[in-house]
């Protein structure tokens, strides 16, 4: 079972909700999944350089 009736991602950007008559979670995004691709892309490569110019830095899991 979920513990809560839904989430709200930061600034509304999406929202999760488990929907208990069909037992899927429902997941809706502001932006496209191509958009999220491309931002996805833009992030990971940040890190990297943060990671790199940064002693004793590292990704966060989530």
């Amino acid at each position: 079972m979920w513990p809560v009736d839904g989430v709200v991602g930061e600034n509304g950007a999406f929202y999760f909700r488990y929907d208990h008559d069909r037992r899927i979670m429902r997941r809706r995004y502001l932006v496209s999944d191509e958009q999220r691709a491309v931002d996805r892309r833009r992030l990971l490569a940040l890190g990297k350089r943060i990671v790199a110019a940064v002693p004793g830095a590292a990704l966060a899991s989530d």
